[in-house]
Formats: structure tokens, C-alpha cells, sequence
């Protein structure tokens, strides 16, 4: 049986450094951290995006994605989580 993946629905995790949080953009949104960062983040030191917040789960015990709050992030603060 084969899954039908949609690329744009992929969503990467950041770390807002400022906040202390883990942000989940879509990859779709990706370019656009890619293009800041490629301009040394001196095309707009104030460009934001928009993403979701990964909160604690008590009956899991873990992250999950809280796709009902959408929040702007600074870009400058996002780095990539590993």
C-alpha cells in the first residue's frame, strides 16, 4: 500500500531561542527563513512568520502541535532543531 505524502503539509521544527519554544512551520514557509538567512538577516532584522507552538501533552506525557494557536515568530530568533 502506498502513502500519499503532500510535501507542502511537512512541517519542520524550530527553536525560538527568545521565547524557549519549539515552533512547528510548514515547509512550505520554509523558503522564506531560507531567503532571510541567505541575506545575512539584513533584508528586514524584524521579519516574521507565522507558526505553530509545540505544547506538553499530560495524558501522553509529551510534545504534540497545537494546531489551534497560530503565532508570529521572529525569524532572527528560529534555529533549526536537531
Amino acid at each position: 500500500m502506498e502513502i500519499n505524502k503532500n510535501p507542502e503539509n511537512e512541517i519542520i521544527i524550530y527553536e525560538d531561542s527568545e521565547r524557549g519554544m519549539l515552533v512547528a512551520i510548514y515547509r512550505s514557509d520554509q523558503s522564506l527563513i531560507k531567503r532571510y538567512w541567505k541575506s545575512n538577516g539584513s533584508q528586514n532584522p524584524s521579519t516574521f512568520i507565522s507558526g505553530h507552538p509545540l505544547i506538553h501533552d499530560d495524558e501522553q506525557n509529551s510534545l504534540k502541535i497545537d494546531f489551534t494557536q497560530k503565532q508570529q515568530f521572529l525569524i532572527a530568533n528560529l534555529t533549526k532543531f536537531k
